[in-house]
């Protein structure tokens, strides 16, 4: 009778110690594997949430009006901006770790989680330096079954200048117009002071009740310095154009994008299409905003800058002021016609305003 061959207890054992060896190496290197993934997206995680809270901060801190700085609570941050659509509020509600952003702008999150992973946040008033807001961040993100000592932590430092107030500190003539706060002194020509003192000379202009028994003679010089204002507002548009040709394409668009020069290429291109379409909106009927975020989409662009911003709101504060004396020569005590007007200021002049 023949033997059948087996396995023998011993082998047994030796085949699973061989199975537990294998098996606990591929275990701790999955294990290793994991906790790496782990730290890189925890690294991740807490430079995105700095990054994002930086770009919010210098957009809104750029655009506080005038005054701000003064009277600024950096431990709970709520004051006044400026955006194209008008004026707005936002605040800055840390409650640890969570640092959320309100904003009462219409075309903006009115409650936005800017980070859920914020350690430290703090704001300082640079002494010495009005104007000059020093934001101190760390952000610490750890993924489950991190210890402690494992998180991942990110700490930046940033300085912020609030421009209008920076602004009405080192320039004696700068004048807050309450919407925008220009940057275009490098291009030879103030566009905030413009807009703002054509506002102020058309706020000046005024016809009370008692100009209704104003003789003709005076009526006349009342029309003759509202026309004068007219042709001054017009001149002044045609000198932001002006301006505006001397800015580099880029400056007009923001985008970090990835440095590429595919990147450089496009933000010039959109940037040039922007200033073309600036320049060609010479009536107050054809100037519009949302045209404007479009081209820089279209060029895969995220938006228009400030400084373009500034531009905008210099055009269309002009055209208003050059509508409200078109609106006075039409009442009393004037009752001047659209014709009468056009043929007063000129027809070029005239229709930029309607």
């Amino acid at each position: 009778m023949r033997t059948r061959a087996g396995v023998t207890l011993i082998e047994i054992l030796v085949a699973l110690f061989i199975l537990t060896g294998v098996s606990g190496a591929i275990y701790f290197l999955v294990r290793d594997a994991g906790y790496r993934r782990g730290l890189a997206l925890s690294r991740t995680q807490a430079q995105a949430d700095a990054v994002k809270i930086f770009k919010a901060l210098q957009e809104d801190l750029t655009r506080a009006r005038a005054g701000t700085y003064a009277v600024l609570d950096v431990a709970a941050p709520e004051f006044g901006i400026t955006l194209p659509e008008g004026p707005a509020t936002v605040a800055y509600r840390y409650e640890p770790p969570r640092l959320v952003r309100t904003s009462t702008a219409p075309n903006q999150m009115r409650e936005l989680t800017l980070s859920e992973n914020l350690e430290r946040f703090a704001l300082t008033k640079s002494l010495g330096h009005p104007g000059q807001i020093l934001v101190e961040i760390v952000t610490c993100v750890k993924m489950d079954g991190m210890t402690d000592a494992q998180a991942q932590r990110f700490t930046q430092n940033q300085v912020i200048t609030m421009r209008a107030d920076a602004s009405q500190q080192f320039d004696s003539h700068w004048v807050d117009t309450g919407q925008f706060a220009a940057e275009s002194a490098a291009q030879g020509s103030v566009i905030a002071g413009v807009a703002a003192d054509t506002q102020a000379d058309v706020e000046n202009i005024s016809v009370s009740s008692e100009f209704a028994a104003a003789s003709a003679q005076q009526i006349e010089e009342k029309i003759q310095e509202i026309v004068g204002k007219l042709r001054e507002i017009a001149g002044n548009l045609d000198e932001i154009n002006r301006n505006i040709a001397d800015v580099p394409p880029r400056k007009l668009i923001y985008d970090p994008g990835r440095g590429s020069i595919e990147d450089f290429q496009q933000q010039v291109i959109a940037g040039q299409e922007v200033k073309a379409a600036y320049v060609n909106m010479n009536t107050r009927s054809s100037l519009r905003w949302d045209r404007f975020p479009a081209i820089a989409h279209n060029r895969g662009r995220r938006d228009v800058s400030g400084e373009f911003q500034s531009f905008y709101n210099g055009k269309a504060r002009m055209f208003d002021s050059g509508k409200k004396l078109i609106d006075l020569l039409q009442g009393e005590p004037f009752k001047k016609t659209a014709g009468q007007i056009e043929g007063l200021v000129g027809s070029s002049v005239y229709r930029r305003f309607l």
